[in-house]
């Protein structure tokens, strides 16, 4: 996927002051967009339906266009359709650093999450939000015998 030009770039993170309240608006709509442009069964339209009944965001998240994302408070995952009918995880679930996936690293200075610049530290409350969704998403991949 090609970086648009770093004028554009500089417009979309500081628009002219008239057209910041239709923004928000502009983005919602790039992002339902962009995630129905993947083709995706009724069946696995449904099984995001269901996600979102037990209080999953899906989201798309920039850079993984061929992926699913969904989120739950400061945490997100990747999901991968496979098959007509289901999704499998994709990576692992981790948590969201300025919206967006981050990895968990170890420095000199401590264990953190870390995207980009950002960075922010593993405390036992977020591994505790991160082993809780990863839990109840594997719950709700599994199938229904």
């Amino acid at each position: 996927m090609r970086k648009l030009p770093l004028a554009a770039q500089h417009f979309w993170k500081n628009p002219p002051l008239g057209l910041r309240i239709f923004f928000p608006l502009l983005r919602l709509f790039a992002k339902v967009v962009f995630f129905f442009s993947m083709e995706l069964t009724p069946q696995q339209v449904g099984f995001l339906a269901q996600l979102k009944s037990q209080g999953f965001d899906v989201v798309a998240f920039p850079m993984y266009e061929n992926f699913v994302g969904v989120r739950k408070g400061n945490v997100g995952a990747l999901l991968a359709p496979s098959g007509p009918t289901s999704f499998t995880l994709y990576g692992e679930p981790s948590y969201l650093v300025g919206g967006q996936l981050s990895a968990r690293m170890i420095q000199s200075d401590g264990h953190w999450f870390v995207r980009k610049q950002d960075k922010v530290e593993v405390t036992p409350e977020r591994t505790a939000e991160l082993d809780a969704f990863a839990a109840e998403l594997a719950d709700a991949l599994l199938p229904i015998a």
